[in-house]
């Protein structure tokens, strides 16, 4: 299969006027100045994982600035820890406590958010012979 894309100057128009209506937005000029900023906060495992965790709880459902979800992501000390997920003796029942426990998050006993299936990014990251402490 072949694909071959054709702009021509009437697409080039209006996506730079859509480019221009929404430079304004405050998201818009909230992540300009973080994506495009010098200076970028450092790559740890446990942002990693706080990013791989938040991305599962948003695709699963709505996650405005007021929602459940976006108060759980931001919640200081953060329940689902990389260490406190890999601890778990289940991580699937440990997950579905603390998202039933936070509240508004869709069913966690039905939800594939939560589902130990799921998170099997967290199972990969350790690798199948190597402790989560090992990993450093």
């Amino acid at each position: 299969m072949k694909l071959q894309w054709q702009i021509d100057d009437k697409d080039a128009v209006r996506v730079k006027e859509l480019v221009a209506g929404q430079a304004g937005n405050a998201l818009i000029r909230a992540r300009q100045e973080r994506n495009l900023a010098k200076a970028k906060p450092a790559v740890t495992k446990e942002r990693f994982w706080r990013a791989m965790v938040s991305m599962r709880l948003t695709t699963r459902q709505k996650s405005g600035p007021e929602s459940h979800v976006a108060r759980f992501i931001r919640l200081n000390p953060f329940p689902l820890t990389y260490p406190t997920v890999h601890q778990a003796r289940d991580a699937g029942v440990l997950i579905a406590k603390v998202l039933r426990k936070a509240g508004g998050i869709g069913s966690p006993t039905r939800s594939r958010a939560s589902s130990p299936r799921t998170w099997r990014f967290s199972k990969m990251a350790c690798g199948p012979t190597r402790s989560p402490s090992a990993i450093g």
